[in-house]
């Protein structure tokens, strides 16, 4: 949307930033996203939504990455909103550009995450999220393309229209492996398009899926085998007890 600068801003041809200025816009619309610059330049802004102050946002980062989604709301009330980014005391900020959805709430689609893992001749679950809105009926296109990993031999090729009534925000659809011969992980993308009804594709329309021959525990399994480790440390000392109580009585009987 169109930005109005303030204050002393400057320029490198990708990025303005600045230590001292702001930038404010109004948009109508039910989403919002900011991309800017990260690095170790940088430090915080503060984001300005109808008047009050909505949140802080840290662009600090220990390499320097172009253009990022540093920030969004995924779901405003489809009005006017005002929106002003203005530096955290004198922290010197980037910003390429502020985006918003303006589509009547129908919303747009977007994968749940950037990376997933599954054991490879399992399957593994994709969400499909719809946020800005969820009026009427709409559908998507998800499906698999390769990478490091083949078709028909690592995976099964998924190729399908995903229909979400009015109201619907997620739908998860499931994509199978195959027990491929070796031990080398290999990778496979999978991606959502062609959103119908003046629905919109968001940034994260892509998504990599990392075949392994072995997942790594999570933090709660561990934690679940420590405790039955500990469970059974104590049963065995308590047996022991008993056992060296009976043979005591039993002595003495005698």
């Amino acid at each position: 949307c169109d930005q109005q600068f303030e204050g002393s801003w400057t320029t490198d041809c990708k990025s303005n930033f600045t230590s001292s200025g702001s930038v404010a816009t109004s948009f109508t619309g039910s989403y919002m996203s900011i991309v800017a610059p990260i690095g170790p330049d940088y430090g915080k802004f503060d984001v300005i939504l109808d008047e009050k102050k909505y949140a802080t946002v840290d662009l600090h980062f220990d390499y320097h990455r172009d253009r990022r989604e540093v920030f969004r709301i995924e779901s405003l009330k489809q009005k006017q909103h005002n929106v002003t980014i203005r530096p955290s005391g004198n922290d010197t900020i980037g910003l390429y550009h502020i985006y918003y959805l303006d589509n009547y709430e129908i919303g747009l689609f977007e994968i749940a995450s950037r990376n997933y893992q599954v054991l490879k001749g399992d399957s593994v679950d994709i969400e499909i999220k719809r946020i800005g809105g969820s009026k009427t009926n709409v559908s998507v296109t998800v499906k698999t393309d390769f990478f490091t990993a083949q078709q028909n031999k690592h995976f099964v090729p998924f190729n399908q229209i995903v229909n979400f009534d009015e109201g619907e925000t997620s739908k998860v659809v499931t994509i199978e492996t195959i027990n491929y011969d070796g031990e080398e992980d290999l990778s496979f993308n999978v991606v959502i398009d062609d959103a119908t009804l003046g629905s919109e594709v968001g940034f994260n329309q892509s998504a990599m899926v990392t075949i392994k021959n072995s997942l790594e525990p999570d933090g709660k399994g561990n934690d679940n085998d420590k405790v039955f480790v500990i469970v059974g440390i104590v049963i065995a000392a308590i047996m022991a007890i008993v056992i060296v109580v009976m043979v005591f009585l039993l002595c003495r009987k005698k």
